[in-house]
């Protein structure tokens, strides 16, 4: 009865009237089949499952949003994730898998403690995962992100997922040499999807002679082979001493200083046969 009298005198004032199942992860069956009842009786538009302390994982949240979507005939069954176990893109997707026709997002992630499911992955993660486009431009999403990030004093970590500024650096020789060829290798998304610029491959412990040719080209030094192979043992040396990777300038400093020293080795002495 209470149900009916909220949702009367929200409809009231408001088009759509959207009822939150708080803590519903925890919540007893029976009790929550009641609520979802009572809810649809009252005619509300959406039933959103709210997992409130982040305790689901996607199987959970796949066959929790299923069995309330299967009970509700009407309503939206919209569903609202936290993270703090980590899980709440794989939750949120889950739940869409499950029948949820509305979910919850942060720019970001931002929410209570560790979060909720962040507006970027969910939208980059139903794009490639379930082949759906979400309405939203994928290309403002990280110039999106910078702006939440400044405004709120939150920096984006580097190997966030999607709009960090890590999260498409490649270091291993391998999977630059394979990116150099065909950026789908190694690569589901790419940068400018997302509004990045393609940044340079990492130079490192790791690199090998394609990536560090492919860098040295971007700034018009172009060396033979054997030549490269010299200049990466040094770099490698360098990044295991520092215990990191060069920048693009240490690179092209070693590079001219081999340069230079090759340049003007002395020609070897003629042998003598006497």
């Amino acid at each position: 009865d209470l149900m009916r009298q909220l949702t009367e005198r929200a409809r009231s004032h408001f088009a759509f009237v959207s009822v939150g199942a708080q803590d519903a992860s925890r919540a007893a069956r029976d009790f929550l089949d009641a609520f979802v009842d009572a809810a649809c009786a009252a005619g509300v538009d959406r039933i959103r499952l709210a997992d409130t302390v982040g305790l689901l994982n996607p199987l959970q949240a796949k066959r929790l949003v299923a069995r309330v979507a299967a009970r509700a005939r009407g309503p939206t069954i919209g569903f609202h994730a936290h993270n703090d176990l980590g899980m709440a893109t794989a939750n949120t997707i889950a739940a869409l898998i499950g029948g949820a026709g509305s979910i919850d997002v942060t720019v970001n992630g931002l929410g209570e403690r560790a979060g909720n499911a962040s507006l970027d992955e969910v939208v980059m993660a139903v794009r490639t995962t379930l082949g759906l486009d979400s309405g939203v431009d994928p290309h403002c999403l990280t110039l999106l992100g910078q702006l939440v990030a400044d405004a709120s004093r939150r920096p984006i970590p580097a190997a966030k997922p999607v709009t960090g500024t890590a999260s498409f650096l490649h270091e291993s020789g391998i999977h630059c040499a394979a990116l150099e060829k065909d950026r789908n290798s190694f690569e589901l998304i790419h940068p400018a999807d997302v509004g990045q610029a393609t940044p340079e491959f990492v130079v490192g412990k790791h690199s090998g002679t394609w990536a560090l040719m492919a860098v040295l080209g971007r700034h018009g030094i172009h060396l033979e082979r054997s030549v490269a192979g010299q200049l990466l043992d040094r770099i490698r040396k360098c990044a295991r001493h520092d215990k990191r990777a060069l920048t693009a300038d240490e690179v092209l400093v070693l590079a001219r200083e081999l340069i230079s020293r090759l340049q003007f080795r002395p020609a070897p002495k003629p042998a003598l046969h006497l």
